[in-house]
């Protein structure tokens, strides 16, 4: 989740989910913000086809793992679960929930990009979460977000930790942004200005160097920390 608009939570999402398909890991990138760029995206796939949230309204009790996976679009190895361009028509109350479920039984990992307003469609995913990573670029404003997005009550269960962001104007820290939140740190890295540079020659927005990069490795070294103290990971 991002702290602030242009935090770079979905370039993260994206990222780890890459990372970890490249690891040899089965993973599934479910995309939460129906106003972001999409995930397909960011993994370097413009016209994605397969199933999408529309494709899920309405929908209420258990999914098929296996028939929900092969349905799925895949960008840059990672089967993606979207929006299409259209209006979402119906009720999505309980497709997440059913989807992360479905998927988590099916897979090794879910990585979810979280919306920044908390509604119910995020409550369904953030209830499943192992580990949720708040992106906060290194700037009073973006800590001053941040600050408000923690007061959700929906973060009081899951582990939370801080992915800090260069570049920081005002000389600030992630040591300093982790003491104002009250969270542990999971990565700390500098500005990657290859990352508009990778999605407008339509590649995937984490390349094989850069900040992004390690911010992903170390999300996902925490991911895997995380699995080997819970029964299952999500």
């Amino acid at each position: 989740i991002g702290a602030c608009g242009g935090a770079g939570a979905s370039s993260l999402s994206a990222a780890v989910s890459a990372r970890a398909e490249h690891r040899g890991l089965d993973v599934t990138a479910v995309d939460l913000d129906p106003l972001g760029a999409g995930l397909e995206l960011l993994l370097g796939e413009d016209r994605p086809t397969g199933l999408t949230w529309n494709e899920l309204t309405n929908t209420r009790g258990r999914l098929r793992p296996d028939a929900l996976r092969n349905s799925l679009p895949v960008a840059a190895g990672v089967r993606v679960l979207g929006w299409a361009g259209t209006p979402i028509q119906g009720s999505m109350k309980g497709a997440a929930g059913a989807a992360i479920d479905a998927l988590t039984r099916g897979c090794d990992l879910v990585v979810v990009d979280l919306p920044r307003q908390l509604g119910e469609l995020a409550a369904e995913a953030i209830c499943r979460c192992d580990l949720i990573t708040i992106v906060v670029p290194k700037t009073s404003v973006a800590v001053a977000a941040a600050s408000r997005v923690l007061e959700s009550p929906l973060l009081d269960g899951p582990r939370v930790e801080v992915a800090t962001r260069g570049p920081s104007p005002g000389g600030l820290s992630s040591s300093d942004v982790c003491e104002a939140l009250g969270l542990p740190l999971v990565s700390d890295s500098a500005a990657d200005p290859g990352v508009a540079r990778r999605l407008e020659r339509g590649l995937p927005s984490v390349g094989s160097r850069g900040g992004l990069r390690q911010s992903s490795q170390a999300v996902l070294r925490r991911i895997e920390l995380a699995a080997t103290t819970s029964p299952a990971s999500s």
